[in-house]
């Protein structure tokens, strides 16, 4: 009969309708893995791309402390060389003066230095007078 055959046309029709949805959701799946695994390729290039800049920045970095190093080096051989050679041309008692010159001057770098640690410390009005008047006084001679 006529139900009978409609009956029949929906039955077969619903499993139709699932297979097509299942294929339909694998492919779906496959899109998005593929999609997915495509964005995760495009990020990797990126961090080695960032990684290598950051190695070739750091490389810079370094050569030109190195170089700074050098600069120094060569800056401290050359006045040890002209000091020797000062020293041996120099009567004692000129050394002994210039010896006691530098430590002046040590003594005056060293509070300079410790001046701005002190300022964090917030000196006292009388501690900051002294300080600025042991300089006064070094820097005079």
């Amino acid at each position: 009969t006529r139900e009978e055959k409609e009956k029949k046309m929906v039955e077969s029709d619903t499993p139709n309708k699932k297979k097509l949805q299942e294929q339909i959701d694998v492919q779906v799946a496959r899109e998005l893995e593929e999609e997915m695994a495509r964005d995760a390729h495009r990020m990797n290039e990126q961090i080695a791309r960032d990684a290598e800049i950051a190695r070739i920045h750091a490389e810079e970095e370094l050569h030109i402390m190195i170089d700074g190093l050098d600069t120094n080096n060569e800056t401290v051989a050359k006045h040890l060389h002209e000091y020797q050679q000062f020293a041996t041309e120099l009567p004692i008692g000129r050394i002994i003066e210039l010896i006691s010159d530098l430590v002046k001057y040590q003594e005056n770098y060293a509070k300079v230095l410790k001046y701005p640690t002190q300022q964090r410390k917030s000196l006292a009005r009388k501690q900051k007078r002294e300080f600025s008047t042991s300089v006064l006084r070094n820097q005079a001679g």
